[in-house]
């Protein structure tokens, strides 16, 4: 049986520069960009544009600093960075960062204040703070976003403005009409490198593929892509005589990805298969085989254990024990998270049975996981110490890594910017 529990679940998704923004309609003829010294909304600057290749960018920018194959290229002095979508040839992004000098036509440039922002653009389809006190700001029909810090533009992003629609529009969800491996399939070949769905009708660029190990499969290095506009390909590495399935969309409706070119969420949809051959556990079953339940905390500890929490912060405390140990939560109205940030730099989120099942651990604190992993830790620090993710989120602005020791890691410029603590994903999986 396939099992989905908000939190735990496995996700491999392709999201946008904000984590709101699915697949929207894109407004209006593409403008050319401006050969003046200006940043152009949802354009540019001089002949570097968002739509441009890869090849085109480094002609334009000269050798990045980084790998030219990444999906996010930097020149550090030129105070530029670029992303690229998730499997997509093209710049969806274009970054002015901290010393870059140039400004828009309105005149804001990095080192204007917020306020001058707020007064020319007013207020934003998106807005985010960050526990730093950071500011996101986000136009998206101009194809702008600002981030401040203690009220002055500390980034510019240009990106290719979209069309908001945050209401669900009426219409028939999106159906699946096939896949491969089809649904209920035996004897499937293990040497099949990929999953596909396609559905009825055209779809946005979005995707959620996701699951709980072990049915769920190893992902290769290759991303999940669209071969075309109906079709979506997740590459796989399966083993023999496995059982597998994966889901689309089955996970909380802020994280369903599969829409249609018009916004509607296709319906939450697993495929269920099995390969031929004799097969052995894998190691995450090998590993949770008779696994104790988590023990508690110990009062005094220094570390974070995954899959348990710091302290009086682990998974299953209810509100009133945190509250009682670590006094009144802060004001977060309307947020399903309770916070304890001002003076812990810790969240929880709670189920319906009033027991913490997610346990995030924010810039602040300063303790580290057991593997030794904190925040600030680099990505090739994290990797080091887990090893391959069960999958990955990736942003342009962000990436997320799930373990299944229990732990998910969020990773901005390839730092460690917050971790949050859940049940073992390959723990949860074997739960009937």
């Amino acid at each position: 049986m396939f099992v989905f529990v908000r939190g735990l679940t496995v996700l491999v998704v392709m999201a946008t520069v904000c984590e709101m923004r699915f697949a929207f309609a894109q407004l209006g003829a593409e403008p050319k960009p401006d050969a003046a010294n200006t940043i152009v909304e949802g354009v540019g600057w001089k002949n570097v544009r968002v739509g441009m290749t890869r090849e085109d960018l480094v002609e334009a920018l000269g050798k990045p600093d980084n790998d030219p194959a990444s999906d996010w290229l930097k020149w550090a002095d030129k105070h530029i960075d670029c992303t690229f979508h998730t499997g997509s040839l093209v710049v969806s992004e274009v970054r002015f960062n901290r010393g870059f000098n140039d400004a828009l036509a309105n005149g804001l440039k990095l080192g204007s204040s917020g306020s001058a922002m707020l007064k020319l653009y007013g207020e934003s389809d998106h807005a985010k703070v960050r526990p730093n006190g950071a500011r996101q700001y986000e136009y998206s029909t101009r194809g702008i976003l600002f981030w401040t810090y203690q009220g002055e533009i500390t980034q510019i992003v240009v990106f290719k403005p979209y069309s908001l629609t945050r209401i669900e529009p009426a219409g028939v969800p999106p159906r699946v009409v096939s896949t491969s491996p089809a649904n209920g399939a035996k004897e499937v070949d293990p040497a099949t490198a990929e999953v596909t769905v396609t559905f009825d009708r055209d779809m946005g660029p979005g995707f959620t593929w996701n699951g709980n190990a072990p049915e769920y499969p190893f992902l290769p290095e290759g991303k999940a892509f669209w071969r075309d506009q109906r079709t979506c390909v997740l590459p796989v590495k399966l083993e023999p005589g496995r059982n597998y399935c994966v889901g689309l969309n089955t996970f909380s409706a802020n994280q369903q990805s599969f829409r249609s070119v018009e916004g509607v969420r296709a319906i939450p949809t697993a495929i269920h298969f099995a390969t031929r051959g004799t097969g052995k556990p894998n190691k995450s079953e090998e590993a949770f085989e008779g696994q104790p339940e988590p023990p508690k905390m110990d009062p005094t500890s220094k570390v974070v254990m995954e899959g348990v929490g710091w302290k009086g912060f682990r998974i299953g405390a209810t509100r009133a024990e945190l509250t009682q140990a670590y006094g009144k939560p802060d004001s977060n109205p309307g947020n399903p998270w309770v916070r304890w940030l001002s003076r812990h730099h810790v969240d929880c989120l709670f189920g319906k049975d009033g027991r913490a099942v997610e346990v995030r651990f924010n810039e602040g604190f300063a303790f580290p996981l057991t593997s030794g992993v904190k925040i600030g830790s680099s990505e090739k620090e994290v990797l080091a110490a887990y090893g391959a993710p069960a999958a990955v989120t990736q942003q342009p602005q962000a990436k997320m890594f799930v373990f299944g020791s229990g732990v998910i890691m969020w990773l901005m410029d390839g730092k460690v910017f917050d971790f949050t603590v859940i049940t073992p994903t390959n723990k949860i999986a074997k739960q009937p």
